[in-house]
This record gives C-alpha cells, sequence and structure tokens, in this order.
C-alpha cells in the first residue's frame, strides 16, 4: 500500500466546511453552502500557539483529505453536529514540497 493510500484508510469520518462569505449590517455571518470532506478527528485538549504568539486552548483537530484552503472565519461541522471554532489552519506540502498534501484545521 502506499503513504497516499495509508493516509486516506484513516479518513473515517466526514466534516462539513461553509466558507464566510459576507456579513449582514449587523454583523451577522453569511455562509456558503456546505461541503463534505472525508476526514480523521481527533480530540485532545491542548495549548497551541498561533502565528501571532497568541495562545489559545485548542480541543481537537481534523485532517481533510484535501487541500482545500480553508479561513479561520469559516464554519466547521464535526460528525456530532458541533460547530467549534476554527483556531489555526495549516496545509502541508508533499514530501517534495512542491504540491500541499492535505489541510490540517485546528479547532476550539
Amino acid at each position: 500500500m502506499s503513504v497516499a493510500a495509508d493516509f486516506g484508510d484513516l479518513m473515517t469520518a466526514t466534516v462539513t466546511l461553509e466558507a464566510r462569505t459576507a456579513d449582514s449590517e449587523y454583523g451577522k455571518p453569511f455562509f456558503s453552502s456546505p461541503v463534505s470532506y472525508s476526514a480523521r478527528v481527533s480530540y485532545k485538549t491542548r495549548w497551541i500557539r498561533k502565528p501571532d504568539g497568541a495562545e489559545l486552548l485548542a480541543q481537537g483537530m481534523v485532517w481533510l483529505r484535501s487541500n482545500v484552503a480553508v479561513d479561520v472565519q469559516d464554519r466547521l461541522t464535526l460528525p456530532s453536529g458541533a460547530q467549534p471554532p476554527i483556531l489555526m489552519v495549516e496545509r502541508p506540502a508533499d514530501m517534495d514540497g512542491s504540491t500541499i498534501h492535505h489541510t490540517r484545521v485546528t479547532f476550539g
């Protein structure tokens, strides 16, 4: 089995993402239609340090089997139906560094 196939075998959950598209005049966010992704969801509480130096308490992490660009203002829905805030997004490259391999979302 290849590494890509092994990685995909870990993606046993489904999560949805909705991109934040705009805000109403009163600050209410509007989101795009939900898109489902195969994912691995890990619930582990830990402190993270954001690129700006701020420390936040994360409740878990989602690995998406996609290189989709996610923003911290987007809406994530976990398999449980919970919609925790997105704290940080990372898009690691493959082994040769030329292509984004997957998307990793840390949630609060």
